[in-house]
């Protein structure tokens, strides 16, 4: 009984003294006023914004690992974290049906500041939006962030509508720093961000990073913004960056007409001082609407040696396949722009031309600057490009064949340029074949146009079967993609064939299939 005693007393001394065992709740529900009785058990009973402001109710007081801290109703309120959760029992931020944070212009730090933190989550639930109600051209004219994430790994960012930003809507307002109108501003290893929809915002999701590895960024809609996805740091290396199954569109909204002060992409990489991505993946995307009337450099558009701020060097690698781009504005840089780096992998993609051609507007196009580089091209369309390609003399070699070709134009510039290959005359694809000495097994011409929808979809089979199967380059990702009319689709995703022909371009139709998983062992195909 003594003994039994003298143990007890130690522990409750031994508690004492490390502070005691956590206390935090499973739920607590936040209201922008507190409700009830303010004990923060649910919605009626709201504790107010300032409980999940104030640093002592994290970590040994009601929000830790595990919790799930519930906004309810309207949130006028910046929130910011205190703390952090852990591996396996993340701390959850959790819109409540109806829950939205919504005032007249969020703070550059954020609608939410996770800065600094680590294991959290912020999920949207069935509707929940951050969003503002008076920053655009007809209102103020104010830097803002739905959430600030700078740094924060280990953090997932899902099921929101993020909306309003800042509404441009007149090409002479040059008044915002576009690059500080952000959807998500984020850095950091192994950040998640899916299932959202995003619209009128300046850089959407602004990726300032040190050296991360594994973010992921998949399933979203964003549109009407300058920028979709904008990646860059200085002295830092990203490993390994995915970027898949989202739909990209219309741009023009952020047009400055000849005053060119916002320049639009889908997605946007470049560095300084040595920063660089080792190994980006490219997939299963949609890049439609209206690009822009003025003002676009690509779709995506992967910056080089010439813009002197280049998105990696010659050790990185670009995958990119199973995408749609759909180019309403013909631009000189391309619609995709692959500018430095070497290796690269371009399987499977459609590129479909449906504004008017212009000289020099191209839908490939890479300037490697400088180096030896080496490129794979297989089994991709083009229809409707002035050039479906343009390279500079860095491009060393290439793997170029089973591609399809429609409704070139050149528009006075040679229709397939090669710097140092071709040599003025490649107007023509047997003059491209016999010249670089590649793409034997391709298919088309310059002026018949391909037989596809606006959407990139094969009407007829003049590119069914025609492609080489690649199914032996990676484990399962390259060969499934999205089905329908759109690649930015994920919820019908088919599976390429494992024998026999595949299909060139972003489609192939067949069975259903799993969603697509980040590739492991992509490689170039052999010739």
């Amino acid at each position: 009984m003594w003994a039994a005693g003298l143990l007890g007393g130690v522990l409750a001394i031994t508690l004492s003294v490390l502070g005691g065992p956590a206390t935090h709740a499973s739920d607590v529900y936040i209201a922008q006023n507190a409700s009830g009785g303010a004990n923060g058990a649910d919605c009626a009973n709201a504790y107010a914004a300032s409980f999940f402001n104030n640093s002592g109710n994290w970590g040994s007081g009601s929000i830790g690992a595990g919790t799930t801290v519930h906004l309810c109703a309207t949130i006028t309120t910046p929130l910011t974290a205190q703390g952090s959760g852990s591996a396996g029992s993340p701390i959850t931020v959790f819109f409540e049906p109806g829950a939205n944070m919504t005032t007249s212009v969020w703070p550059s730090t954020g609608a939410i500041n996770v800065d600094g933190q680590s294991w959290i989550t912020i999920d949207g639930g069935t509707n929940g939006t951050i969003a503002n109600t008076a920053n655009g051209t007809n209102a103020n004219h104010a830097n803002t962030v739905a959430i600030h994430a700078a740094p924060c790994s280990n953090c997932e960012f899902r099921n929101l509508t993020i909306a309003d930003l800042y509404d441009h809507t007149s090409t002479s307002d040059t008044s915002v720093d576009q690059t500080q109108v952000n959807c998500i501003q984020f850095q950091g290893s192994n950040v998640l961000i899916h299932d959202n929809t995003m619209h009128d915002s300046g850089w959407c999701l602004h990726q300032n990073y040190t050296s991360d590895s594994n973010v992921r960024i998949y399933n979203n809609n964003i549109s009407r913004m300058d920028h979709g996805i904008a990646c860059a740091g200085a002295n830092f290396v990203v490993s390994s960056e995915y970027i898949y199954n989202n739909h990209f569109h219309d741009m023009s909204n952020w047009d400055t007409g000849s005053s060119d002060a916002y320049h639009h992409d889908g997605v946007h990489c470049f560095n300084g001082s040595g920063g660089k991505i080792q190994n980006l993946y490219l997939y299963n995307n949609l890049f439609d609407g209206n690009e822009g009337n003025c003002c676009v450099t690509a779709w995506v558009f992967l910056e080089g040696a010439a813009e002197s701020t280049p998105w990696t060097d010659s050790s990185g690698t670009a995958y990119i396949w199973n995408n749609v781009f759909i180019g309403s504005l013909d631009s000189p840089n391309g619609q995709l722009a692959v500018d430095a780096g070497s290796g690269h992998v371009i399987y499977n993609n459609t590129f479909d031309m449906i504004g008017t051609p212009q000289s020099g507007g191209k839908c490939f196009n890479d300037r490697g600057g400088a180096g030896s580089l080496k490129l794979t091209m297989v089994n991709n369309v083009f229809n409707g490009c002035a050039q479906p390609v343009s390279m500079d003399s860095a491009v060393s070699s290439i793997n170029w064949d089973y591609n399809a070709y429609g409704n070139l134009s050149g528009q006075g510039n040679e229709v397939f340029n090669w710097t140092g290959h071709t040599n003025g005359s490649a107007n023509s694809l047997p003059a491209w074949q016999s010249q670089c000495s590649c793409d034997s097994h391709s298919v088309g011409g310059v002026v018949a146009a391909l037989a596809i929808t606006r959407g990139g979809l094969p009407l007829a089979g003049f590119v069914g079967d025609k492609g080489i199967n690649l199914m032996s380059t990676a484990s399962g990702s390259l060969a499934t993609l999205s089905n329908g009319t759109t690649a930015g689709n994920s919820t019908a995703p088919v599976v390429r064939p494992s024998s026999g022909s595949w299909d060139i371009g972003a489609f192939q139709m067949g069975a259903s299939a799993s969603l697509p998983q980040p590739p492991t062992g992509l490689k170039a195909v052999a010739k």
